[in-house]
């Protein structure tokens, strides 16, 4: 089974069919009180068999403040038993140690940059010397020359079929 995938010409199509029903729609907006006016006769309309009744905006107030009531019931049980006192002193203990680690780790990284700008500036001042600068630069040039008869004499001791399949 193959997909069909949409060509660059459907996509023009099907934009332009967009743009024309986009310049179809009205581009004003409804009079004021047009919404709550249409609610209302919605509301006034005699219901088709097996159609409910839409909900009246009082009953989700009337749910709301039931579920606030019981909310605050179950927090004061909670409270009174000591049940919930000791679940907000775990939060608070998990809270202000969550912060002390933030405090510290961000002492650490002050600490570790220091130790990097001391580091970097002991370098710095070894390394303007043109004494130490060519040290430097010699045991740079021996380490890649050890390196590269390190990988010529590792890959010369292999077998040529074992050299030739680890090539990239």
């Amino acid at each position: 089974m193959t997909e069909r995938h949409p060509q660059p010409d459907d996509d023009i199509g099907i934009e332009e069919a967009f743009r024309t029903i986009a310049h179809q729609l009205p581009s004003s907006s409804p009079p004021v009180g047009f919404s709550r006016r249409v609610m209302t006769a919605v509301r006034r309309a005699p219901l088709p068999a097996g159609r409910q009744k839409l909900r009246s905006p009082s009953h989700a107030i009337i749910t709301s403040l039931a579920g606030g009531a019981a909310a605050a019931g179950v927090l004061t049980i909670g409270w009174v038993t000591g049940l919930l006192q000791t679940v907000i002193a775990e939060i608070f203990l998990v809270a202000v140690q969550a912060g002390v680690l933030a405090i510290r780790s961000v002492g650490f990284v002050l600490d570790l940059w220091r130790f990097i700008d001391r580091v970097a500036r002991v370098l710095t001042t070894v390394l303007s010397s043109p004494e130490m600068l060519s040290v430097v630069g010699g045991a740079a040039v021996l380490s890649v020359l050890s390196l590269a008869a390190l990988t010529h004499l590792v890959s010369s001791s292999q077998p040529v079929t074992q050299r030739e399949s680890m090539k990239w």
